[in-house]
């Protein structure tokens, strides 16, 4: 009987290990004792910031709620060291450019993006959470446990990023258009040719 009540236990948490992974309830244990269920995960509100849909980088908008369903169901699908070595893989790093508070212990900016197909789009972190289902502090720890403090991105690639933001603004378009009929009218101005070429010329 001892037996059997011992196999029961173990079944009961081979099961609520497994719920746990999946993203389903399951109860949570306390120093060996079991608490209250905890409440499954779930694919929170989208992102519907004034700031992210002016923003030229980030692109919250861009996810429909079934691209962000179907984005939820197979991180919930994957075993943890899955899920911690694919989100790591989404988020990317730089070294922090200037600090507003004296006391502050960040020293990295963090980079969030979603993929879509072969595609990583940025967003913002609240978008990042909310659609993965996953807690700020759960990714700080897969961070940290990965020994890599997230993917490191480099001083050109991190340059590029802000330059093709650049462009997306008003502003940018504005300056490429500008810079476009002027390298049109410069193409349409008659040329003659330089008198520093006179000797593979015809004309005297």
């Amino acid at each position: 009987q001892f037996r059997s009540a011992n196999k029961i236990v173990k079944n009961q948490r081979r099961e609520n290990k497994s719920n746990r992974m999946e993203g389903k309830t399951y109860k949570g244990m306390s120093k060996g004792k079991v608490m209250s269920d905890n409440k499954p995960r779930e694919l929170k509100n989208a992102c519907n910031s004034k700031f992210c849909e002016k923003s030229a980088l980030r692109h919250c908008s861009y996810f429909s709620e079934d691209m962000r369903k179907e984005m939820f169901e197979m991180l919930w699908k994957m075993t943890w060291d899955q899920k911690r070595i694919y989100v790591t893989n989404l988020i990317e790093c730089s070294k922090k450019q200037r600090t507003l508070l004296e006391h502050s212990r960040r020293s990295n900016t963090q980079y969030y993006f979603l993929k879509h197909n072969t595609n990583r789009i940025q967003v913002c972190a609240k978008m990042f959470l909310s659609t993965l289902g996953i807690s700020e502090k759960m990714v700080r720890l897969w961070i940290n446990a990965s020994g890599l403090h997230c993917t490191q991105m480099n001083p050109g690639k991190q340059q590029a990023v802000k330059t093709k933001a650049k462009r997306e603004t008003s502003q940018g378009q504005l300056y490429i258009k500008r810079l476009s009929f002027l390298r049109k009218w410069l193409e349409d101005v008659p040329k003659l040719e330089s008198h520093y070429r006179r000797q593979y010329t015809a004309k005297y």
